[in-house]
């Protein structure tokens, strides 16, 4: 992947009561990269749309992300007729099956789960990822995640649908499109297998033996 440069739009929304007072301002942050970020897939160099939708829990992002994808699918949005829209949750609770309440993840009405674990609108090509698709047992972090939207993305690219990035853990959002190297060390078991055997007090001499900055 190599980035370009980012054109951030606002889009105002405010949420008022029966009375017309309002209540919530917001002003939701959406990147359009359009025509100026270049992905490099083999020796094939293509330009395509990604929007990022980003936010505070509980503040509407899922409702706009439906209500552009809806908007998308009727008009051509940044020049392009589209066929479908994917919105891809980012958001590092949301994953989880069983914590839909605690994580606020919110499945839109007129959503089915499909056999692959995401949910398809019932009438409209809009597909939601990254929803209850972990048991609370599986890890899951910025570097799954990665390996995760990555593809989900390309894909959307080859077979002219557009992403949506929808959430609101930041970390995830910065590092989808980077290219840090520490994202791809694999786990150390041995290390991991002798952690899950010490204490609290036993944990932090070990991580002072061998760095005390980080300790402080």
């Amino acid at each position: 992947l190599q980035g370009g440069k980012c054109t951030p739009t606002l889009f105002p929304i405010k949420k008022k009561n029966e009375g017309g007072k309002c209540l919530i301002k917001l002003s939701i942050k959406i990147t359009l990269i359009n025509d100026r970020l270049l992905f490099k897939v083999g020796t094939t160099h293509m330009k395509h749309t990604l929007v990022a939708i980003v936010g505070p829990t509980a503040t509407g992002k899922t409702a706009f992300a439906l209500q552009l994808a809806r908007e998308i699918l009727v008009h051509p949005f940044a020049g392009t007729q589209y066929s479908g829209v994917d919105i891809i949750s980012v958001d590092s609770r949301q994953v989880y099956a069983g914590l839909e309440i605690l994580s606020g993840a919110d499945i839109p009405p007129h959503f089915s789960k499909s056999a692959l674990g995401t949910y398809t609108h019932t009438t409209l090509p809009i597909t939601l990822h990254g929803v209850s698709m972990r048991s609370t047992q599986e890890d899951w972090s910025v570097a799954h995640f990665k390996n995760f939207a990555v593809p989900l993305i390309l894909q959307c690219f080859q077979e002219n649908r557009i992403p949506l990035l929808v959430g609101g853990t930041g970390l995830y959002h910065r590092q989808l499109l980077q290219t840090d190297p520490q994202l791809d060390i694999p786990p150390n078991t041995t290390v991991r297998e002798k952690a899950e055997q010490l204490t609290l007090e036993q944990l932090q001499n070990w991580l002072s033996s061998l760095d005390t900055q980080k300790l402080e």
